[in-house]
């Protein structure tokens, strides 16, 4: 595994995401372009080595799924979507103190409301309109979990990565 508070980038053509462990135990992806199913797939890898990090320091997590690059996603892409999330272990709901998606584009708002309706364990991801909401809430849900937040961490002045350039 890479060593922790690592800034962790999957491209895909034109797409990526960016994982940022950096506010750990808050963990931020970043979704550029129209994300692929490679790029799911390989997200969901990264995802299931945080959930690891997490049961061996016996700790929780918060993840924050900012779409504010992302496109639409394909069909088979929303498919797989679903597929990675049913199979999650058992364990990540206790895992995870809270789920955040940033949803500032309308179109992936509705998509995002799609993928709740298909598997209705979506729908237990909080839906914010920026991403500064998103990590003042996550502070407050760590604070109620007992867990102290990052003591570096400005809501307003996180900066999200840049967009890594096409492969």
């Amino acid at each position: 595994m890479p060593p922790p508070n690592a800034l962790r980038t999957a491209v895909d053509g034109e797409s990526s995401v960016t994982v940022d462990d950096a506010l750990w135990p808050i963990v931020i992806a970043t979704w550029f372009g129209r994300p692929t199913e490679d790029l799911v797939d390989r997200y969901f890898e990264h995802h299931s080595e945080l959930l690891q990090q997490a049961r061996d320091e016996q700790t929780r997590i918060i993840l924050i799924s900012d779409t504010f690059a992302t496109e639409r996603p394909s069909p088979l892409t929303r498919k797989r979507i679903v597929e990675r999330t049913e199979a999650q272990p058992e364990d990540v709901r206790y895992l995870t103190i809270d789920s955040f998606i940033v949803i500032e584009n309308p179109v992936i708002r509705g998509v995002v409301m799609a993928l709740a309706w298909v598997y209705p364990k979506m729908a237990e991801s909080k839906n914010v309109g920026n991403l500064s909401l998103a990590l003042e809430e996550s502070i407050e849900a760590l604070r109620k979990a007992g867990i102290a937040p990052p003591k570096h961490l400005v809501p307003s002045a996180y900066q999200r990565p840049a967009r890594p350039q096409a492969a």
